[in-house]
């Protein structure tokens, strides 16, 4: 059934529309003058709209062009007691559904708009179609390398199940792109797919993120409400950057990962909810627990099926079919024709160490179009260091980086022990780490505790 708005200035003839319509299930409104008619189309969309041609202020074939102006799939019956074969032409040039002439034949208009109703939902279902396959287009992981088809038939083989599946990767890799291709691959495809960003979201805050609050939990929690996984139910919740849980939340999504139960904050009331958890981070997790900062429990519920994405630098073979995806996205939203780059352009992004990833690609991509003024996207519009330079600024950084953090773990811990007077549980218990972690971090950083007693 349809929403249709019926235009004419003689009252008899929109009533009788009206009944006729509404019998047959059609929502109806109706106005008597042009004016009033593009009022009510300015507060909602017509399915159909019908009009007489011929009225004292906006006649119909205005009617016509506005509502094709603003609502091209709306589907635009003209009606008229003067008929004239130029009239006919000129209103279906303009993208008239049909033409009907009075005295009106009520079962004939019936047909009709059945018709138009039909046709409008073609379009409505193609325009999704359309725009479906665009974010399609946009989220799919492209590439030819070996590296990258192995992750697509990991991807393939996990994603039929309920398996937890664990992503890592540099940022920047797609990780997001994995957990939702294995999202639209399984049978959970058509229920929810929920996203949460653990590391962009207050601590305070992200269990009831997560599991939901009741009223009064806490200042502020004025009544009750769903978390994420509540959300989730019967689909798949992606956890992005998980290693940022805190180790109480931690354990809370391990409970959850070993019963499918969970508690929202400040209730007594136990949920089951069937959700299926990807999770990503950037992190080393295996690193991650020998340091004590996430659980050795829950990397191994979560490390069930694990997907490692390779960084861009590992498989620039993909470079060229990724910028020519990229090409296509960008330039046909800005509506420019860029068929391609030149040579010299891609042997520069080839040389590149990308640091940031597919992620950094895309966006370079983005701003060379933008700068483009020809067919072909050349080295000048791609401002990047030569990848020598990179490479070593990289790898200074990185050895510095390792060693600032080496080093602060290396006082942090002399102190403790200092005030422990070398006494091993106690030290554990003031960092928050287990026994056997902490014994790996004195090896590594070569401190007796012995010299402290």
């Amino acid at each position: 059934m349809g929403r249709i708005l019926v235009i004419d200035d003689e009252v008899k003839i929109t009533r009788l529309l009206q009944i006729q319509l509404e019998e047959e299930g059609h929502r109806v409104k109706t106005a008597t003058t042009g004016e009033e008619a593009l009022r009510e189309m300015g507060k909602e969309e017509f399915d159909v709209v019908i009009t007489d041609l011929k009225m004292p202020d906006v006649d119909g074939l205005t009617i016509l062009e506005k509502t094709k102006e603003n609502y091209p799939s709306t589907q635009v019956i003209l009606i008229t007691a003067y008929a004239t074969v130029e009239t006919a032409v000129k209103a279906m040039k303009k993208g008239a559904f049909d033409y009907i002439t009075k005295p009106l034949n009520l079962e004939e208009v019936g047909e009709i708009v059945n018709k138009a109703l039909r046709i409008k939902r073609l379009e409505t279902e193609n325009l999704l179609l359309r725009e479906e396959l665009f974010r399609e287009s946009r989220t799919r992981i492209v590439g030819k390398s070996e590296a990258i088809k192995k992750v697509f038939r990991l991807i393939e083989k996990v994603a039929p199940e309920r398996t937890t599946v664990l992503i890592q990767g540099e940022t920047g890799t797609g990780k997001e792109l994995v957990a939702r291709a294995i999202h639209m691959l399984s049978p959970r495809r058509k229920r929810p797919y929920v996203v949460v960003n653990c590391a962009a979201i207050p601590e305070n805050l992200l269990e009831s993120e997560l599991f939901g609050h009741s009223k009064g939990a806490f200042t502020g929690a004025v009544k009750d409400k769903k978390g994420k996984f509540h959300l989730a139910e019967g689909g798949t919740i992606f956890l992005d950057e998980v290693s940022s849980l805190s180790l109480g939340l931690q354990a809370k999504l391990l409970r959850f990962l070993e019963t499918r139960e969970f508690e929202p904050l400040g209730s007594n009331t136990t949920y089951s909810v069937d959700v299926r958890v990807i999770a990503a981070t950037n992190r080393n997790l295996a690193e991650a627990t020998q340091e004590g900062s996430f659980r050795e429990d829950l990397y191994y519920r979560l490390n069930v099926f694990p997907i490692y994405l390779p960084p861009l630098r590992e498989r620039k073979e993909d470079i060229p079919v990724l910028v020519e995806h990229f090409i296509k996205i960008y330039s046909q939203e800005m509506g420019k024709e860029i068929k391609g780059l030149t040579q010299t352009a891609l042997k520069k992004l080839m040389n590149y160490h990308w640091p940031g990833n597919v992620r950094e690609l895309e966006n370079l991509v983005e701003r060379a179009i933008v700068l483009s003024d020809s067919p072909y996207l050349d080295d000048r519009v791609f401002s990047i260091p030569e990848e020598r330079e990179v490479s070593l600024s990289l790898s200074s950084y990185r050895e510095a980086k390792r060693k600032t953090l080496e080093e602060f773990d290396r006082r942090f811990i002399v102190e403790v022990l200092k005030k422990t007077r070398g006494n091993i549980l106690k030290a554990c218990r003031q960092i928050g780490m287990d026994r056997k972690n902490f014994y790996l971090k004195l090896r590594k950083l070569n401190i007796d505790p012995r010299s402290f007693r």
